[in-house]
Parts: structure tokens; sequence; C-alpha cells
């Protein structure tokens, strides 16, 4: 018992001393020469300096980057890192990288891209002078860079106020107040009209019977509710957006009687058409030009997805019962194929009946 107890006694002995052994110090452990005390190197988009401080034993402290918009000068125990305007809205980033003879650290540096948003992208008013406010969000200055004499501007930190004249021209009338934040620009659109005046009444309504077909024309009428076919004693209706100063008209519709039949509205796009749903929509807005007058135009999509298709044409499906459903298709009774509309003198109706 006496001998078993001085061989673990000798044991214990022995990992003791070898416990110590790993205190002692690795001979070929190195210490580096730079370390880093301070560095304030996350920028705005604009063109700016910032500084690392590092401290060194020895030898001489040099510094290089990795980008074009970025460069680095070392200055006594400090390295100058200045950075280029960020044109984009993509941040980006690089390092600075500081030598001395075999050492080197990476220092991260990071700038953000432009941002830029505001609160509208139109102001629509009647024809009466006005004014209206708009508010923008960026992280650089904002400034103004053209806008139609009619209008004037005044921008005060992150809000624009863009007053207008009365509108005695007879039409609608349009214009653009560009700006820029940085490298990225853009524009906010102004518009007036008063729809009874500028945008309700009679025009001619130019459309094919297909891509091949001649175009033909006939006499409409553009209220608040409905696009009116007199001839055929039709109403399309529609909903008058005075924002936008756009209409919208809705697929599966209903427009009227014609002879027995009962008409709903459908959109064709190519090949395809909204058959019985009610799900799509087509926008019908207006301008102005001095050579053509008074246009509407008519916009949309089938489907919701990246690969949709412009609608082409409107169609006016007849049915033998006052309900869209399959059973009771008869038909198309016309279908207009690129319609437009113009505020022009109405020659003759040229409609035809299919």
């Amino acid at each position: 018992m006496k001998k078993l107890f001085n061989i673990l006694l000798a044991v214990c002995c022995l990992g003791s001393f070898v416990a110590c052994d790993d205190d002692v110090e690795n001979p070929y452990a190195t210490e580096s020469s730079i370390s880093i005390v301070a560095a304030h190197l996350d920028f705005s988009p604009a063109s700016s300096v910032g500084s690392i401080h590092f401290a060194s034993n020895s030898g001489t402290v040099t510094a290089t980057t990795r980008a074009s918009w970025c460069t680095a000068t070392v200055s006594a125990d400090s390295v100058i890192v200045s950075v280029d305007q960020n044109t984009g809205v993509a941040g980006r980033s690089t390092v600075v990288v500081l030598r001395n003879g075999s050492d080197s650290i990476q220092v991260p540096v990071t700038q953000r891209g432009i941002i830029l948003s505001v609160d509208k992208s139109e102001i629509s008013s009647g024809n009466a002078a006005g004014s209206d406010v708009v508010v923008f969000t960026s992280n650089m200055d904002v400034q103004v860079l053209s806008a139609p004499d009619w209008i004037t501007t005044s921008l005060s930190g992150d809000t624009l106020e863009v007053s207008f004249t009365a509108n005695t021209t007879g039409h609608i009338r349009r214009g653009y107040v560009a700006y820029q934040s940085g490298g990225v620009k853009d524009s906010l659109r102004v518009q007036q009209a008063d729809f009874d005046t500028d945008i309700a009444g009679t025009y001619t309504f130019y459309y094919s019977d297909d891509a091949e077909g001649p175009q033909r024309n006939f006499s409409v009428t553009v209220s608040r509710d409905a696009l009116r076919i007199t001839a055929l004693g039709l109403s399309i209706p529609m909903t008058y957006d005075s924002d936008a100063m756009s209409f919208t008209i809705q697929s599966g519709c209903y427009v009227g009687r014609y002879s027995s039949y009962y008409v709903y509205a459908a959109f064709q796009a190519g090949d395809y058409w909204t058959a019985y749903n009610t799900m799509s929509t087509l926008t019908l807005s207006f301008d102005y030009d001095d050579v053509e007058g008074t246009s509407g135009t008519f916009s949309g999509y089938l489907g919701t997805t990246a690969g949709a298709l412009p609608i082409d044409g409107i169609i006016l499906e007849a049915f033998s019962s006052n309900s869209m459903t399959e059973s009771a298709d008869q038909g198309p009774l016309m279908t207009f194929y690129r319609p437009t509309l113009k505020r022009a003198p109405v020659v003759a109706s040229s409609y035809v009946l299919r």
C-alpha cells in the first residue's frame, strides 16, 4: 500500500511539472509592428475624408488601397483616407492596407449609395393658379435643374414648393420639374386641366378591325363615367381619377344592348383575350400636342408577372342573355384594334359590324 501511494505521488508531481512547462513562451511567436488605434472610414455618398490612427514600434509604415475611388496617404502616425463622390444608389467598399516590412493589416472602408425618394411624383390641379409642396428624403443635397416658365420653385432643406400660373391655354397643360441628388436625377410632373373644358366632350375614335385592316373611325363622347358610342347606343363604363387625370375601364363591364344582344367589353393582347373575367383593367389617359391636339391613349396589360402582354384591343362581345358566360357567348360584335381618341372634326361614321 505504501509503495502504491509513492507511485501515485510521483505521477502527480510529474504532471505538475508538465503543466508548468505549458507557460513557457513560444520562441517562434512574433508581435506585429503595426496596431490600429482608431479608424473612421464609414462615409456618406459625398466626397469625404477620413482617417486611421496607428501605432508602430519601428520601421516605416506605408498605405495602399484596392479601389480607384479611394486614396490613402500616410502622415506621421495617421493615414488620411479620401473617397470620391459615389454617384450611384448602391453602396461600395474596399480596404486600406497598412504595411511595415513583412507585417500588414487591412482596414475596411465603406461608402453608402445615394438615397433619394419623394412623397409624390406628380402634382395635378385645375386651371387656376396654385401651389403644392413636395418633400424629399435624401442623404445628399437636392437641387432643381429646370422647370417650364409657368412653374416656379423654392427649395428649403428637404421641402420643395412648386407654384404654377393659371392655365389659359384652352387645353391640358403638362410640364416637368427636373431635380438631382448627387448623381441621381428624376423629375416631378405638374399638370393642369379642368375636366369639363379640357377633357370631356366629343372625340374621334380611331381603330382597325385587326393588325392588317385599314383604320376606321367614328364619333364618341367622353364623360366622367363613360365612353359613349352614340351611333351604336352603347356606353363603356369608366372611372375617372382626378389626380392622375385618367380613366380606368374594367374588363367584363356591361356596355348595353345592341339589337337582341347583350354586349360586354373584353380586352385582347395578341392571340389572347380576357374572356369572361373582370380582373383586368385598361387605362385611358389624355395629353395635348400642338400638332395633334388633345388625344387619348389606352394602355394596360394582361397578366401581372414579368411576362405580361400589352393590351392592344377592346372587344365588344355579344351575348344571348344578360350574363357574361361561355354558354351565352355569340362572338364579337366589334373589335377595336389599337384604339386612340383625338379631338378632331368628325367627317363621317365608317364603323362596320361583324
